[in-house]
Formats: C-alpha cells, structure tokens, sequence
C-alpha cells in the first residue's frame, strides 16, 4: 500500500472487484453441445443351435430340438437350395434316403455322421435345420 502512495508510476487508484462465479460463467464460451449416445440396435442373430453332449449319447439326439417344431414340408432340393445346402450334402443326403424335410424330424445327428457327413458339413444342416425349424410355443 505503500508503494501505491508514493506514486512508482501507477496513474490511478486500483481498485479490485469480487464477481461472483455464477457472472464470470456467463462471458465464457459454451461448450460444444455433445448429442446424447444412443446404444445402436444389437445385430439380429438366429439363436445358435449347441449340441454338447458326449459323442456315444448322439445316436438318440433328434435333429430338430425339443425348443423347435418343424417347418414347412419341402423336397430335398427345396429345401437344400432355400437353406443354402451344398449339392455335396444334398447328394449324401438323398444317397441315404432323405427325400426331404418331412424326413428330418425321424433322424438324429449320429444318422447324418453315418452318411458320411463331415463337421463342416453338419455345421451346414444344423445352420439350415435352425432356420427351418419354428420356436415351440407352450
């Protein structure tokens, strides 16, 4: 204060202001507004078809889940090429009798292994069987 009375250059008299915070924000610059995140819809997925059950129990598992029912009646090549079957797993299954999808709910996966179906190939009529197949309503 002392410094200030004897004039070390300053012109005038300083004067100090207390602004409360709340005035201070009102000159500062906005944020940028940031638009609410909204989740983006999950992929729809057909539920997967999982048989874990030890390879001696296969012979008794039905093709089609106890969830599912059948779907519509198809001949064999309607129902291969509407599902995206191979002419490979197309020709193995008419090879052993499979004349179409009305057959399917009396085999069992141990049946398809015996026809000489490979993984991948009962990979491709599982896939097939899962959209073929309807939900079990109870």
């Amino acid at each position: 204060m002392e410094r200030r009375l004897r004039g070390n250059g300053n012109s005038g008299p300083v004067i100090n202001f207390n602004i409360p915070n709340e005035v201070v924000q009102l000159f500062r610059p906005a944020a940028p507004a940031v638009p609410p995140t909204i989740p983006a819809p999950a992929p729809a997925l057909a539920p997967a078809l999982h048989i874990n059950l030890p390879a001696d129990s296969l012979d008794s598992v039905s093709l089609i889940p106890a969830d599912r029912i059948p779907g519509p009646e198809f001949s064999l090549d309607e129902f291969c090429l509407k599902y995206n079957v191979t002419d490979r797993v197309r020709n193995k299954l008419d090879e052993n009798g499979y004349s179409g999808s009305h057959t399917f709910q009396y085999a069992a996966w141990n049946d398809l292994k015996e026809a000489g179906l490979k993984t991948g190939e009962l990979a491709q009529v599982k896939h097939a069987l899962l959209r073929w197949t309807l939900p079990r309503v109870n």
